[in-house]
């Protein structure tokens, strides 16, 4: 029999009764309508994928903590964690962070880049070719920038070498950094502690015990100011302000806060380097008067 057209009201009819009942499939040639096969295919768990190991490079000897990340490295089916090979050396302390995340310590190995392996206890398997290098570099610290700030501390810092390991710690003088944030084998980024004026040994310490340093890599900048209290007062002279501006005109700002300096002398610790700063000097008497300022008078930091 050959197939005839439907009727526009047929249509409507049958979109109506498919919008109301479960999905059904209708043929014009056979004028009916009929169920859809029942029949349907599970959906398949996802792979296990990696998409970068950080840092991405490490010593010969092995014993970086590197981060992997990826996708689907735990699930209901996995017993265990992946088992992690860095060119065919398997490597220790897997530990799966999250779903997309796992932590492992790379093995000894030749010098080269190597392929990265995950293979699950479920048979799952994933590869990364050439995402890990191992060089013979030795730990060294070869750059500091910016190169000096403020004895007060804070100041953000970028040091360059080479070999640098994950679980690296950094001494400027002796005293830890605020902070270390590890980029890559060759960068990191730290954040300067209080320290005494002057220049600063910059010391690396790797997670291995191996250390290096840049004998003065970094110098802590203050000024010092010292003057002499009035020879001669009608008022009882209780204290003193201390003002900084970045030109004789100013404006200047008040250093000290809301307490006046007991003493005659001040130490700004907030100075930059291969900077000339301005001050005045003002004293307070008992009701909080000041006196007219003395100054100002400069000083310039060493680069």
């Amino acid at each position: 029999m050959k197939c005839r057209a439907l009727e526009w009201k047929s249509i409507v009819w049958l979109v109506t009764v498919i919008a109301g009942v479960a999905p059904l499939m209708f043929t014009a040639c056979g004028g009916g309508i009929v169920s859809p096969s029942t029949s349907a295919t599970s959906p398949q768990a996802k792979g296990i994928t990696i998409t970068s190991i950080v840092p991405n490079s490490g010593p010969l000897s092995g014993g970086t903590v590197v981060t992997i990340n990826g996708s689907n490295f735990a699930s209901s089916t996995q017993s265990a964690p992946p088992a992690v090979s860095f060119g065919g050396t398997q490597a220790t302390n897997v530990t799966v962070v999250s779903a997309s995340q796992l932590s492992a310590t790379v093995p000894a190995h030749a010098a080269g880049s190597v392929t990265v392996q995950l293979t699950t206890a479920d048979g799952q398997s994933s590869m990364l070719a050439q995402a890990f290098t191992y060089t013979s570099a030795t730990l060294t610290v070869s750059k500091v920038s910016p190169f000096s700030g403020p004895s007060a501390g804070g100041t953000t810092v970028t040091i360059s070498g080479a070999d640098f390991l994950s679980g690296v710690s950094v001494t400027f003088g002796g005293l830890p950094a605020s902070s270390v944030n590890l980029t890559d084998s060759t960068t990191l980024v730290a954040v300067t502690p209080p320290h005494a004026s002057g220049s600063a040994d910059v010391t690396i310490t790797n997670s291995d015990g191996t250390s290096a340093s840049l004998s003065s890599g970094f110098t802590f900048h203050s000024i010092n100011l010292l003057w002499n209290a009035p020879s001669t007062s009608t008022v009882t002279i209780t204290g003193y302000n201390v003002y900084r501006g970045s030109s004789t005109a100013g404006p200047f700002g008040l250093m000290n806060g809301s307490t006046p300096v007991a003493v005659t002398s001040f130490s700004d610790l907030t100075v930059m380097g291969g900077t000339t700063y301005y001050y005045e000097v003002r004293s307070v008497d008992s009701t909080g008067t000041e006196s007219a300022p003395a100054g100002p008078v400069s000083a310039t930091t060493s680069p």
